[in-house]
């Protein structure tokens, strides 16, 4: 079957606007939402000729996959002349929280009706542990609210009290208040963030899930190609994630696209899943069947099912 000209051009210019992942990205990707903990020590010749799928060479995703061992993101093992790895414990501790964010994001407006807001006095001469500070207040979800204030929907003190400790910041109050509660003069807490590039981000997690799903019902999709642009696309989900920390719907302009980008993006996610898992099965088993069974097995489950899978390890053959 021919793939329709409109979906092919629409596919190709999309790719084009985002390549694809770096191969750190990628294994984060892979070790920390689809496969979700597996536990077994994967070989690093089949995860090497795995990334080949996303066009990265040998020598950079074995270099990265040393670099990621000695950064403990992940756990090395030698068995004879076999290298293997897995995700370390201490990651899956530490991603767990940002991994159960992404994957239960958008299923539900959940806002509480609270405000959580952070005042910081940070003086020009630890500007770098400012600098810091504002970073993770943004990875947290925080937006600047006035000067040395910054705000996000719901009650979220305790990364940020975590992160306040780490960086020593010596002056620095959190605190949640009640929408209801706020007597607002001039600027609304929404004003916080800009939202043209959240929309337009939206509007392109859309377009792209639309035109996957679209080539897949085609049939005309390789299970290689399949896991390439599935993955691509939860990393391209993450990536919106992070720049709009559920913000109340409630609040949002109408039509905002947050729900429908959501649905086409886990459309398009589910639909590919059987595709994508015959690749897995097609590198693992060439090492080890087993295990080739189990890892096919975690990449089909749908997105939806993936945050109730439990994360504690399993024991498979490696």
């Amino acid at each position: 079957m021919v793939m329709p000209k409109k979906v092919q051009n629409e596919l190709s210019r999309l790719t084009e606007a985002e390549p694809g992942p770096f191969a750190r990205d990628l294994m984060v990707t892979l070790f920390g939402f689809v496969w979700r903990n597996p536990g077994a020590f994967l070989p690093s010749a089949a995860l090497v000729e795995m990334m080949g799928g996303f066009e990265v060479g040998p020598a950079n995703a074995r270099a990265t996959l040393s670099r990621m061992a000695r950064d403990g993101i992940l756990e090395l093992r030698r068995t004879g002349r076999y290298t293997l790895y897995r995700i370390g414990d201490e990651t899956v501790a530490r991603v767990e929280p940002g991994t159960k964010r992404v994957l239960s994001f958008g299923a539900s407006d959940s806002w509480d009706g609270n405000w959580t807001m952070v005042a910081f006095s940070i003086p020009e001469e630890h500007r770098e542990i400012r600098a810091a500070f504002r970073t993770q207040l943004r990875f947290e979800g925080f937006a600047p609210y006035y000067d040395g204030m910054w705000i996000t929907p719901g009650c979220r003190t305790e990364g940020i009290l975590g992160q306040i400790r780490a960086l020593n910041v010596d002056h620095a109050a959190v605190f949640t208040v009640p929408h209801a509660g706020i007597e607002i003069i001039g600027r609304q807490p929404l004003d916080a963030w800009d939202l043209d590039p959240v929309r337009e981000r939206y509007l392109d997690l859309k377009e792209r899930s639309d035109a996957l799903y679209a080539l897949s019902m085609q049939g005309d999709m390789n299970p290689a190609s399949a896991l390439r642009r599935r993955t691509e696309l939860l990393i391209s989900f993450r990536r919106t994630v992070r720049m709009d920390p559920e913000l109340p719907l409630s609040m949002m302009p109408s039509g905002w696209p947050r729900t429908v980008a959501r649905d086409a993006f886990m459309q398009a996610f589910d639909e590919l899943a059987v595709l994508a898992a015959i690749r897995v099965r097609q590198v693992f088993s060439r090492y080890d069947s087993e295990l080739g069974e189990h890892m096919a097995a975690l990449t089909a489950v749908p997105f939806a099912e993936l945050g109730r899978a439990n994360p504690a390890r399993e024991t498979v053959s490696a």
